[in-house]
């Protein structure tokens, strides 16, 4: 689970991009090239993802990394108010 809640932030914002983007794990899975299991692992916060992963997930998504920063600090700032 999450012992910090801003991955929490950072995991549910990945997963509303997913959702957003009609894919479904296993289809955000195959365009990575990663089993269902690692997407269903890092949205449940039982696995954490390094920065690499984080681009690669976000080219998947048709995002740049600097766009999902962008995305990613506004949503903190939603959570921590």
């Amino acid at each position: 689970m999450y012992k910090d809640k801003r991955y929490m932030v950072l995991t549910n914002l990945i997963k509303s991009i997913r959702v957003d983007n009609n894919l479904t794990q296993v289809e955000l899975a195959e365009k990575i090239r990663k089993a269902q299991s690692y997407i269903s692992k890092y949205e449940s916060g039982q696995r954490k993802l390094d920065i690499f992963e984080i681009k690669d997930i976000c080219n998947s998504l048709d995002m740049s990394l600097v766009e999902f920063v962008q995305k990613f600090d506004e949503e903190l700032a939603n959570y921590e108010k």
